[in-house]
């Protein structure tokens, strides 16, 4: 049986904005749109790039989740990994959370999604990471009524020009003590061109 070259990830936040995307430095190609039953949006932590909480999925009954569904190769699964801050050990921000979303013609996918590591109390985003948010939505036509439901979400203007990147104008090392941690990521990302090759 041959292995496919790509992953399903199904986004429901910042990562549906194509600038972002265009920001991450991948091409995904766009599947459909799609709804994950049985969850809804939450957002956690702090972010000093959009001076707020960020997003992660929460179980809900009765809600459902929309977002969309891309399909990526393996290279660009690492970059998405590495930006997320998504690591093998579960140290990192978010890791990966294998769920079942139902796409647009109504066929279930399997797919892969990004769920925070810790969650605490539920804090407000900035209003423009919310609007990034907002826009990536509109852009992949999601349903009215889910762009509305996400407009009423409570959100605080962010207190500095945001998004603010550490790493604009420069290779992208988080701290020194990272490096370790890059050099890992550069290794695999090496292996894994090797493999698809």
């Amino acid at each position: 049986m041959r292995r496919r070259k790509f992953r399903h990830y199904f986004a429901y936040g910042i990562n549906m904005n194509n600038e972002q995307v265009r920001q991450i430095d991948i091409h995904p190609q766009v599947l459909n749109i799609a709804r994950l039953p049985g969850y809804r949006l939450g957002f956690y932590g702090y972010s000093a790039i959009w001076d707020g909480a960020v997003e992660t999925i929460v179980a809900d009954t009765g809600a459902e989740l929309w977002g969309v569904l891309y399909a990526l190769d393996f290279a660009e699964c690492e970059r998405l990994d590495e930006w997320m801050d998504a690591r093998v050990d579960g140290a990192g921000n978010y890791f990966h959370y294998p769920v079942t979303v139902v796409d647009g013609r109504g066929r279930i996918e399997d797919a892969l999604i990004y769920k925070k590591s810790s969650l605490g109390n539920p804090k407000p985003p900035s209003a423009q990471y919310l609007d990034a948010i907002i826009r990536g939505a509109r852009e992949k036509g999601l349903p009215a009524e889910y762009v509305m439901s996400l407009q009423s979400v409570a959100s605080q203007p962010a207190s500095y020009t945001v998004p603010r990147y550490p790493w604009a104008g420069k290779e992208r090392v988080l701290s020194e003590e990272c490096k370790i941690c890059t050099d890992l990521i550069e290794k695999n990302r090496m292996a894994w061109l090797e493999r698809l090759g």
